[in-house]
């Protein structure tokens, strides 16, 4: 039966997004070719609510039958909630201040609903975080909704870098002995694979603010309810997110630094002068695809000996530390 309620995401996802794909061209919803774009043919956007409908149609039935739990279907609903802030935003043009207030409510409805962590798992050390659990969760969940975002910028690559996270993660909740969440995760694989399709260079579709908004605060949720749920260390899923986060926080941070208005579209991200000198969105996406099977070795790596972990960690930081300096290398970033 799951499996073939999975070929039916897939399926489905993949018929639904050249339906969207045929009513955004006959609309006239598509992204200009711009100075702070990549792309250089104007292109149908929002494409995410597809894989966004999908994955809460499919989640809810799965519930209903008692092959996902609670606590993921709340994720869920709740990464639906955040994506229709991503599609008012992506129509209306979102004040930020407004947008920021209401991920934080999202956040905050979601960590209410489910689990705030007392501990983070950075073995052999348990970190409590007493009264920062709260700000910290919260904060986390909002930066790995926006970062996600930042880092939309190329066809394929976020999209690859979902299905790397959630086949690792599903993969893991497997080994732990868990069939619930392995099954969501499996979900998300099934509906973001559909999507690629359409995704993969020369992207025919962009997914849009909505399909980045629930794919940031999807894999933010899953982190959480993977370490305080079913036991798989939170570190781990921060190695395999690893290449996202490194990116768009070194990248805002510099460009603080230097003066820029950090709040404003941008190409700085490392990933977007890779592109800049003269690498193909699908050299770009392809590379992203091979650190990521680096960092997903590290962190099973981890997963397998606890005692390791913050090693690995390392590992994985200079990994990415080293790319980061190539790129700049390749491609400086300029004030």
């Amino acid at each position: 039966m799951i499996v073939l309620a999975v070929l039916a995401v897939f399926c489905i996802t993949l018929f639904f997004t050249g339906i969207f794909r045929a009513h955004a061209l006959e609309k006239g919803i598509v992204d200009v070719p711009g100075t702070r774009t990549s792309h250089t043919v104007p292109t149908p956007r929002g494409g995410g609510v597809v894989f966004v409908a999908v994955t809460l149609i499919a989640s809810a039935v799965f519930y209903r039958y008692s092959l996902i739990s609670r606590v993921e279907f709340i994720l869920v609903a709740c990464s639906f909630l955040m994506a229709t802030i991503g599609v008012a935003d992506d129509y209306l043009k979102l004040r930020n201040i407004f947008r920021f207030i209401a991920q934080l409510i999202i956040a905050v409805l979601f960590l209410a609903l489910s689990h705030v962590p007392e501990t983070l798992s950075l073995a052999p050390l348990f970190v409590r975080l007493g009264v920062f659990a709260w700000p910290l969760t919260v904060l986390y969940i909002v930066w790995s909704v926006n970062l996600f975002n930042f880092m939309d910028g190329l066809d394929a690559f976020a999209s690859l870098e979902a299905i790397v996270i959630f086949s690792a993660l599903g993969m893991l909740g497997t080994i732990v002995g868990v069939s619930n969440f392995p099954v969501l995760m499996i979900i998300l694989v099934a509906s973001m694979a559909g999507f690629l399709k359409w995704n993969f260079p020369p992207a025919k579709i962009f997914m849009g603010d909505g399909g980045s908004y629930f794919l940031g605060f999807m894999i933010a949720g899953a982190a959480l309810v993977a370490d305080t749920t079913y036991g798989i260390p939170f570190i781990v899923a921060l190695m395999l997110y690893g290449l996202f986060w490194f990116d768009a926080t070194i990248t805002l941070i510099r460009r603080i630094f230097i003066g820029q208005k950090w709040y404003m579209p941008h190409k700085s991200h490392a990933y977007q002068r890779l592109h800049q000198a003269g690498f193909s969105h699908l050299e770009v996406a392809g590379y992203a695809s091979l650190v990521n099977v680096a960092l997903a070795f590290l962190a099973a790596f981890g997963f397998f000996y606890p005692r390791y972990q913050l090693v690995l960690f390392a590992i994985a930081l200079l990994l990415l530390t080293i790319l980061y300096l190539l790129v700049e290398r390749i491609k400086p970033l300029r004030p």
